[in-house]
């Protein structure tokens, strides 16, 4: 599905709702691949049909910004990941671009210290990107270039590291995430 098909998903209403409330009170917030394209659309940057469809593992490029930012910047500078998405985002207004693609500009952004959006997936498992071969063949009908085979093989050279990318991200993520949550409850027993 894509953010621009409310009329057939109209719950994305509500999931645009929801990340405006979050990014109004400064609650941390991680969006991946629909997700990120909710933040960047709710954030008023345009969402669209991309070039191609990436699907499988494909390099990035770590910007400047991203190579010192405290989540993403322990990826070597050409990091390889795992993606499944055939629409992009432009850069809300604000927002820095953490990392890019040949095919995709803006692949992470971060608003603030805490909103990150990333198109590529640090979260999947051997296992997942499996049942996603299985469950979604209809995308890998639309992209000849794709071959299940592949990605098959690449898993097996790149989910370790993979593993390791994810960990660290959502470790420190959570970490900020409870920093940030501490402060807003100290905050308002000093108000008390």
């Amino acid at each position: 599905m894509g953010v621009y098909e409310e009329e057939q998903y109209p719950f994305l209403r509500w999931e645009k709702t929801i990340i405006r409330a979050a990014v109004d009170e400064s609650v941390p917030l991680l969006g991946v691949c629909l997700g990120a394209q909710l933040i960047a659309a709710t954030l008023g940057a345009p969402v669209y049909h991309g070039p191609v469809k990436e699907i499988g593992w494909s390099p990035i490029s770590i910007t400047p910004h991203g190579q010192v930012d405290s989540l993403l910047g322990y990826l070597p500078e050409n990091a390889t990941v795992f993606q499944w998405h055939g629409d992009g985002f432009d850069l809300p207004s604000g927002a820095i671009r953490l990392a890019s693609s040949v095919n995709y500009e803006t692949q992470a952004f971060r608003l603030g210290k805490n909103i990150y959006a990333l198109q590529f997936h640090l979260e999947v498992t051997p296992r997942m990107i499996e049942r996603w071969i299985d469950a979604r063949s209809k995308d890998l009908a639309q992209a000849p270039y794709v071959s299940p085979e592949k990605i098959r093989a690449d898993t097996q050279s790149y989910a370790a590291t993979l593993k390791y990318y994810g960990e660290r991200f959502l470790t420190e993520f959570v970490r900020r995430a409870m920093r940030t949550d501490k402060g807003k409850t100290e905050g308002s027993h000093a108000k008390a």
